[in-house]
Formats: structure tokens, sequence, C-alpha cells
């Protein structure tokens, strides 16, 4: 399975994270949130990252949502 990466547009913490991504030449998809619809305030969201924000990687059943721990 790939590399799944959720990400606001334009939070920094997201763009440092594609960007090292993208250094390290990883295949990824992103699932853009959209925060006028609180799309990062669902339950579904909440499941993968109790906190609500972005970053949040998963790949099959691991989940990271901390930016550093991401892009280290």
């Amino acid at each position: 399975m790939a590399l799944e990466l959720y990400i606001i547009s334009g939070s920094p913490h997201a763009w440092a994270v594609m960007l090292g991504m993208e250094i390290k030449e990883l295949k990824y998809t992103t699932q853009r949130l959209d925060p006028s619809k609180k799309e990062h305030k669902t339950g579904a969201y909440y499941a993968l990252n109790p906190h609500g924000k972005v970053p949040t990687l998963k790949h099959d059943n691991t989940v990271i949502y901390e930016s550093i721990a991401i892009h280290s």
C-alpha cells in the first residue's frame, strides 16, 4: 500500500513534510482536507490523528502525526 499524506493546503508543516518526501523521492498520495468544512475535525480523522491537525502520514496500519517525525 502507498503512503498517504493528509494535508491542509498552505500548512507550513505539511509543506515541510512534502518537500522532505520529494527530496527522498518517496511515492505518496495526498489527501487534502478542507478546513472550511472542518474535515480535520471529523471522527474518522480523529481516529487517525487524535490532535485533529495536519500533516498525518498513513502507511498500512502505521500512522504518524508529528511532522518532525515524518520528515526525519
